[in-house]
């Protein structure tokens, strides 16, 4: 899963997102396993769509909360966390679909958006790396 680190300019759509501290999102296949009557281990596999999920982390938890439901171009640039290396990331038909929030020890507030994307026209991915 790619974890950018030290990003800045994160928009989704017009809309600036502040205090973001990581975003990380992962492109996968899930599968799904079956056998016969009888079978006590899998015979088959079905492999589904591929799907785009991520998170983004940040401190603004109002702004986190009024941004669930919210859709668009998520854009960013950002250090990849396993090389190193600046990245800018855009990820097309993102939706913002829920908020988890806390608070430390401190009293500073935290929160993580999930995210899901969908391919404009369903061969491409919604993710663009350059």
């Amino acid at each position: 899963m790619p974890y950018y680190e030290d990003v800045s300019g994160v928009t989704l759509g017009s809309t600036s997102i502040t205090t973001v501290q990581s975003v990380s999102f992962t492109e996968s296949s899930p599968s799904t396993t079956m056998g016969g009557d009888g079978n006590s281990y899998p015979t088959a596999r079905v492999r589904g769509m591929r799907q785009v999920s991520g998170t983004i982390a940040l401190a603004d938890v109002a702004q986190a909360q009024a941004l669930v439901g919210d859709a668009g171009t998520l854009g960013f640039t950002g250090e990849d966390s396993a090389s190193s290396d600046d990245a800018t990331v855009s990820i097309v038909g993102v939706e913002i679909t829920d908020c988890s929030t806390g608070l430390s020890h401190a009293g500073a507030g935290t929160a993580s958006l999930s995210f899901n994307a969908i391919s404009a026209d369903g061969t491409t991915s919604p993710v663009t790396i350059t």
